[in-house]
């Protein structure tokens, strides 16, 4: 005969196995989530319709052979970064940046939610991100190729590329993305300079590091004599090289001003790179740290 068990009994223990299902589901869901790294398809997907202001024009039959092409290899993840997940090709010579766009629209579950004014006004500044993200990424492909290793940027959906690309997730499973059907850009593959400066100093090749220092510089001139300003405070993770040829990697916060390029701007965007790069240093590799300002002297000296 089953026990009498009183109401409230019968409460509490509904109430404890509720909790502990729970802590289950939000368990598997973190887990899923360390596994791979965050990554969920529905954030890369987007609702986003036609613009023409993001249209980079047709290419040509020859270029959209190469970029078929080169789409029919797989895309391994290798990390993320503010704006975009980022996948490298088979062939180690290409990336391909699928966008984050959870982080540019309104969460579905205040959506649904009766907010009003508050809702419209989130919607306002996600909109306002999105499109900031974009015209940076337009911005970089038009005007900034050499600077920043673009080879292609797709911010419209579209219907003639029609190959379906093979990513492949940190937990080692793969996913088909009919890649008409989402925005991206593929940047060629650079080594980062910062690190590879300190790799030199502890191998003893300090010529080697002086010349990534000088690498920095060249990049940071040229930005700056384009009027780009890279307002990404994510410094040490931007600045890469290119079989020997500096380039900004993480092209999701650019602007132009006039001011940047000659004068008191220009002096200022040296002087800007001087502090932040010599700073990242004396916390690393204090030894190279007076090179780094003597550098960025000489060429405030001899540029502005």
């Amino acid at each position: 005969m089953t026990p009498y068990r009183p109401w409230h009994q019968k409460f509490y223990l509904r109430c404890a196995i509720g909790v502990c299902l729970l802590a289950l589901v939000a368990g598997a869901i973190d887990f899923y989530n360390n596994l791979e790294a965050g990554f969920r398809l529905h954030k890369i997907q987007s609702d986003l319709t036609y613009n023409p202001d993001w249209d980079t024009g047709p290419e040509s039959p020859e270029e959209l052979a190469a970029l078929q092409s080169l789409l029919e290899q797989k895309f391994t993840y290798i990390g993320k970064g503010a704006q975009c997940y980022a996948f490298l090709s088979d062939d180690g010579k290409h990336v391909l940046k699928l966008f984050k766009h959870h982080h540019m629209r309104v969460p579905g579950w205040i959506q649904m939610l009766p907010l009003g004014e508050y809702k419209e006004k989130k919607a306002r500044r996600k909109r306002a991100h999105l499109e900031n993200t974009f015209n940076s990424y337009l911005l970089s492909y038009r005007e900034l190729k050499e600077e920043t290793g673009l080879e292609y940027i797709h911010l419209n959906k579209s219907k003639h590329l029609q190959r379906e690309v093979t990513i492949v997730l940190p937990s080692g499973a793969e996913q088909v993305l009919n890649i008409d059907d989402y925005e991206f850009m593929i940047q060629a593959k650079a080594e980062l300079i910062l690190p590879l400066i300190s790799e030199h100093l502890a191998a003893g090749r300090r010529k080697e590091a002086e010349r990534g220092v000088d690498a920095f510089y060249e990049l940071v001139v040229r930005l700056a004599r384009k009027g780009a300003v890279d307002k990404d405070a994510a410094f040490a993770q931007n600045y890469g090289l290119l079989r020997d040829h500096p380039i900004n990697i993480d092209v999701g916060q650019f602007g132009l001003s006039e001011r940047h390029k000659s004068g008191e701007g220009f002096r200022e965007a040296v002087m800007e790179a001087t502090r932040r790069l010599s700073a990242w240093f004396k916390t690393r590799e204090p030894e190279i740290a007076p090179y780094v300002e003597l550098r960025g002297q000489e060429i405030l000296e001899t540029e502005a």
